[in-house]
């Protein structure tokens, strides 16, 4: 399936691992035997080491997280990733989308559900982050939040269709009773994100 979904008209295959490290472990590895070079640097002033103190010859790849789960899910501009990209392609060295927390294909609108008290502030709402969490599990369905605010759901690859549909009405209840004010406080001393 997930050869099937990744774009691109070549040869594809799966590696299967434990963990974000295992996986940027196998880049890592992969991304030296590939090109024979053997640093690997992540993009923040990318253009700048380039320029001044890390010859592009030996750089094998260039790492970045796209959206950035942990901080609240931040996405760069669009502008930014082009250049980025275009260094790279430029100067033969990988561009790696490590992409682990959100993984392939869980970019979608209800993948990540940023929680904010004003749309205009961005105020991170932490308190409707835990008790729509708790509330989820009493419902039977297990999600946790990041940041403070931001709601982290990740399905098994092997979920069915009707389990997908069951656990997206079980969020919006636990939604709509946080709206409602159903939840109790005391939750708050019991839902704890990361």
């Amino acid at each position: 399936m997930l050869t099937k979904i990744t774009p691109g008209d070549f040869k594809k295959r799966v590696a299967f691992g434990l963990s974000g490290s295992d996986a940027n472990d196998g880049m890592i590895k992969l991304a030296r035997c590939y090109t024979g070079r053997s640093k690997i640097i992540s993009f923040i002033q990318f253009e700048i080491a380039l320029k001044y103190y890390m010859p592009a010859e030996e750089i094998a790849a260039v790492i970045m997280e796209p959206i950035a789960g942990d901080a609240g899910l931040v996405v760069p501009p669009q502008r930014y990733m082009k250049r980025l990209y275009e260094i790279c392609k430029a100067n033969d060295i990988l561009f790696v989308s490590e992409e682990v927390q959100q993984g392939f294909g869980r970019t979608g609108k209800w993948f990540g559900i940023d929680l904010v008290k004003d749309r205009d502030t961005n105020e991170r709402d932490g308190v409707a982050a835990a008790k729509i969490c708790y509330r989820c599990w009493e419902k039977g369905v297990i999600l946790t939040f990041f940041a403070n605010n931001v709601l982290r759901v990740q399905p098994p690859l092997v979920i069915t269709k009707d389990d997908m549909d069951r656990a997206i009405d079980i969020i919006d209840e636990s939604i709509q009773d946080y709206l409602s004010g159903d939840i109790s406080d005391e939750v708050l001393g019991i839902a704890k994100g990361w």
